[in-house]
């Protein structure tokens, strides 16, 4: 089974400063200069003495409704002197997509709640995930059970953010839970993912890469005992291969 990667293709030609966003004075230009300081504020914030990495807008964690927010602990967002910082989310959905964001090669860092976008009535919205690529792109994505539930209030909001959104040159799009990897998947990621303390350096990487031919395909715990935490992290990362819809234990199979 090929792992399940999340798609970051632009949706439309808004990924790019184009002739109206290079037009200093246009309102284009004014937009966008106005957002990308709100993104280059949410990217700049740094971490509690708690290593609680929170947005704009505070999450109350704790249990609300059918939903619970809580704390992620992400290594990709982490500075180099913390081994992971602890992002705030508002379910379990949100976690499960935070957890593709950690393995997503494209990803280079997200935030949550992390930006204020002004609606009409004078409402402020804020979306789940600002994320940046390895392009310099800005991605702008909510996560949501279902696509075909929603209020008519809620989708006239989200139309119009998109529209903003695709003014100011931004890729924005909502994700719902059938587009998200099978619960079972979900869960040996999170499992692994919390398995090892921190992203291998690159110098750990690519010794493990020139091992790695000579020792696959085999059980899971050959490689672990071979390689240590980076052979963890090559595999959640998508590096390495198992199939994900069975059961994961130490004696699964890996190959690449």
């Amino acid at each position: 089974m090929q792992t399940i990667e999340l798609d970051f293709t632009a949706t439309s030609h808004v990924s790019r400063l184009d002739a109206a966003f290079r037009i200093r004075g246009t309102l284009e230009w004014q937009l966008r200069e106005e957002f990308l300081k709100g993104v280059q504020h949410a990217f700049s914030r740094r971490p509690d003495l708690a290593a609680r990495l929170h947005g704009g807008r505070i999450v109350r964690l704790g249990k609300r409704g059918g939903s619970r927010s809580s704390l992620f602990p992400s290594k990709k967002n982490a500075a180099a002197s913390h081994v992971a910082v602890y992002m705030p989310v508002e379910s379990r959905l949100e976690q499960a997509y935070a957890l593709c964001l950690e393995r997503h090669p494209s990803v280079v860092a997200y935030r949550t709640q992390a930006i204020s976008i002004e609606i009409p009535g004078g409402r402020a919205h804020w979306p789940d995930f600002l994320i940046l690529d390895d392009r310099g792109r800005i991605f702008v994505r909510e996560v949501k059970h279902s696509k075909n539930f929603l209020t008519d209030d809620y989708r006239s909001k989200v139309e119009w953010v998109d529209t903003f959104l695709s003014r100011v040159g931004v890729d924005y799009a909502l994700v719902d839970r059938d587009e998200l990897p099978s619960d079972l998947a979900l869960q040996h990621f999170k499992s692994i993912h919390h398995s090892y303390a921190r992203i291998p350096s690159k110098f750990e990487i690519e010794h493990a890469l020139a091992a790695i031919p000579s020792l696959l395909p085999c059980p899971y715990q050959t490689l672990v005992e071979a390689l240590g935490d980076v052979a963890k992290h090559l595999l959640f990362v998508g590096v390495l291969k198992i199939d994900w819809e069975k059961p994961f234990d130490m004696g699964a199979t890996v190959w690449k």
